[in-house]
């Protein structure tokens, strides 16, 4: 058999094991305000909320910067989304509004929920061409049309503080609850259930569908991670952090087949396969991380408030053929397979 003499250099090159976590460059991009939750349009154009700046701030990939302050001042805006009308959405704890900015006319316009003081935090775009939020004060979930009619749907536990929400796989949008330490989901027609999680007091954050199709949860009080499978009821998973305090935050699917996450109480990085592998990566110590979110250019990009800065990371290192962040006899047998057994190609050769 003849082998490719590319192929045959990996394959030498994993032939003595080395078992390591992947190394990884951060660069930066500093801001003239405190980036929060960040959100990722088309074209790989990266916005952020700033709640204490109140700014709605982007970042093209040219490098170019701008912001949008909302018309109500100290609005507080918590989280951005991008919607499939084209505009970016934005949820105004402070002010108790929807905003909807338009990036093609510039024009801002803000919608008042009916709830007063419901706090309005996470959210996202839903299959059904509205925009879904959490109200962390109000106890409810929120759903906003491109024209601006917001619908809120009670009926949550008692002072749940629900917090993230992401669509899932099965077409419905789940969310975490932050006091009610369980993970909620609503049909777009408003059907809501509840799972209460396996630790108490886990204190349910951030929120994202992993490439296996399974929900991954940030359980900042808790110090894990947790594996959530999008079915009734859910089988959940937990992942415990290697090191205390971490408190993770955010979470976001990378583009390597891995999960990253950012740890607001040990100013880490965090990156977790979905087998439950954890890595951690250490920045400066007063950063004061928040949001992570994955670009289409294939980096990883996070937010350092407390600097007013962005970080950004390309996941990724030679000899890790399986993408499980680790150099080790594992990939050995991935290159072994694609070789000679038509397996998968390695993904970082």
């Amino acid at each position: 058999m003849k082998m490719n003499l590319a192929r045959l250099a990996v394959l030498m090159a994993l032939a003595v094991p080395v078992h390591r976590a992947a190394a990884i460059s951060i660069t930066y991009v500093d801001l003239p305000y405190a980036p929060f939750a960040l959100g990722v349009g088309k074209n790989a154009v990266l916005y952020y909320a700033s709640f204490p700046d109140s700014q709605v701030g982007f970042r093209r990939p040219d490098g170019s910067l701008s912001a949008v302050a909302p018309t109500t001042p100290n609005a507080g805006p918590a989280g951005v989304t991008g919607g499939l009308d084209g505009n970016i959405w934005v949820t105004e704890a402070t002010a108790n509004k929807i905003g909807r900015y338009n990036p093609k006319t510039l024009a801002y316009d803000e919608f008042t929920i009916t709830t007063t003081t419901s706090g309005p935090q996470g959210i996202t775009t839903g299959p059904d061409g509205n925009v879904w939020f959490t109200e962390f004060a109000g106890n409810k979930i929120g759903k906003i049309t491109p024209g601006g009619t917001i619908t809120e749907y009670p009926g949550l536990f008692a002072s749940s503080q629900p917090a993230a929400i992401t669509l899932g796989p099965d077409g419905a949008l789940w969310f975490t609850e932050f006091n009610g330490n369980r993970l909620g989901r609503i049909t777009t027609s408003g059907n809501i259930d509840e799972y209460v999680l396996p630790t108490p007091g886990s204190g349910a954050r951030g929120l994202t569908v992993g490439p296996d199709g399974n929900l991954w949860i940030c359980a900042a009080a808790g110090n894990k991670v947790i594996r959530a499978t999008a079915t009734d009821p859910p089988v959940f998973t937990e992942f415990p952090m290697p090191q205390s305090p971490g408190g993770p935050f955010y979470i976001t699917s990378g583009p390597d087949g891995a999960l990253w996450f950012t740890e607001s109480l040990a100013s880490r990085i965090g990156r977790i396969t979905t087998a439950g592998v954890i890595t951690e990566y250490p920045v400066e110590a007063s950063a004061g991380l928040q949001g992570i979110v994955s670009s289409p250019d294939g980096a990883i990009w996070f937010a350092e408030s407390a600097l007013d800065r962005l970080g950004r990371i390309v996941p990724g290192v030679p000899g890790d053929a399986n993408g499980d962040g680790l150099v080790d006899v594992l990939d050995v047998f991935y290159v072994i397979n694609f070789l000679f057994a038509a397996g998968p190609a390695p993904k970082f050769p």
